[in-house]
């Protein structure tokens, strides 16, 4: 028997191709289940690890980013969907006792996280060093190499907003490449029930 996720996503996937086809199915969809959380001390100890060995087919940029939101997700108990709108105003590492807010509620961050985030600023400066013209990005999270496609149109440029999409696809290579094996984000968010929207 198929996983009850993999079932779910198969079953969405031929619900859509054949409502596209205009003979639409409507298969009754599997409940997810959630993904077996790690625990604290589990989560800070994969953290490190990510942190400690850069996958060789992954850009360093690529790495650091991912590494901090993985750091995040273990000091703030919040899944992608929530990080991912996070903004620079979010993370302040000079307040007496670094922290992050995310979702309007403010975390602090152990010394270890803010280095890792303290790391991946210091490349973002330079990945948005262009300025991209009158509109600088405010977003925690850019771009990092030419040649990404979006949709129907090629970016040009490093250091614009990331995508939801290009955020989760990193943090899995990540996992896969330094773990042998995908490791949900959520996974890493053991202190909060998390809903599907937001792993």
């Amino acid at each position: 028997m198929a996983a009850a996720n993999s079932m779910a996503a198969r079953v969405s996937t031929i619900n859509t191709f054949s409502a596209f086809c205009g003979m639409p199915l409507q298969l009754p969809r599997p409940k997810s289940e959630p993904a077996d959380r790690l625990s604290p001390v589990e989560a800070h100890r994969v953290v490190r690890l990510l942190a400690a060995h850069p996958p060789p087919r992954m850009a360093a940029a690529t790495w650091e980013r991912s590494v901090a939101v993985v750091a995040l997700a273990v000091c703030t108990h919040h899944g992608l969907a929530d990080l991912h709108a996070m903004r620079l105003g979010d993370v302040e590492l000079a307040y007496p006792l670094s922290r992050a807010c995310v979702s309007g509620e403010w975390y602090p961050l152990d010394a270890f996280s803010s280095n890792v985030i303290t790391r991946w600023l210091v490349t973002r400066r330079r990945l948005t060093s262009d300025g991209h013209g009158d509109s600088p990005v405010n977003s925690l999270w850019v771009t990092i190499s030419v040649g990404l496609r979006r949709g129907h149109r090629q970016v040009t440029e490093s250091g614009l907003p990331a995508t939801l999409r290009t955020l989760a696809a990193a943090h899995r290579n990540l996992t896969q490449n330094v773990l042998g094996h995908p490791v949900r984000l959520e996974q890493f968010c053991s202190g909060r029930v998390i809903g599907a929207g937001t792993s």
